[in-house]
């Protein structure tokens, strides 16, 4: 213990905690990282690519909010589970959350089950119909597209919008 360094902080304990607090003032940026005692050629925390990236596209997606959408013919609504679809004619549905890219476009692939006249049996498993929902999100507005993913055959396209409930006339 006679290096004046140590004498400077009592023990190593006591540099030990010292070199914590500055460490958390960097963290959460009260300290700038050109302060941090990093080796020569070593690259900072703060520039490596693969964290830049993470934090990139973080910032770039984002998942659609509950709510309802509506429009001509189409009911969206998004819950926390994921999303229901009501057409006049048919039901969709999308598991999981809505995810949309920076610009507010999203993909998701689901399931389009038309509807039947007449009554339903008990034991009917039917799913429906593996589909793909395209669409873009911008303030209150909505576009979608439902395409079939088995022949690209695109059953609709919608324009909907935010908290607006249309009246539906289902088939029969």
């Amino acid at each position: 213990m006679g290096n004046p360094f140590w004498k400077c902080f009592g023990t190593l304990r006591s540099s030990i905690r010292f070199a914590n607090i500055i460490f958390m003032f960097a963290l959460i940026g009260l300290l700038p990282h050109d302060c941090l005692p990093f080796a020569h050629g070593t690259a900072r925390p703060d520039t490596y690519p693969l964290k830049r990236q993470v934090k990139r596209n973080m910032q770039r997606s984002k998942l659609l909010p509950p709510g309802i959408w509506g429009g001509d013919g189409v009911i969206f609504n998004v819950n926390a589970e994921g999303v229901k679809i009501a057409y006049a004619c048919a039901d969709g549905e999308i598991k999981g959350r809505l995810k949309l890219d920076g610009r507010g476009n999203f993909q998701a692939d689901g399931f389009h089950k038309t509807l039947r006249g007449g009554p339903l049996r008990a034991d009917d498993k039917d799913g429906g119909q593996p589909v793909r929902f395209n669409g873009k999100v911008s303030a209150k507005s909505m576009t979608l597209k439902v395409t079939l993913i088995e022949n690209k055959e695109v059953i609709g396209d919608f324009e909907l919008k935010k908290d607006f409930t249309p009246r539906l006339r289902r088939c029969l």
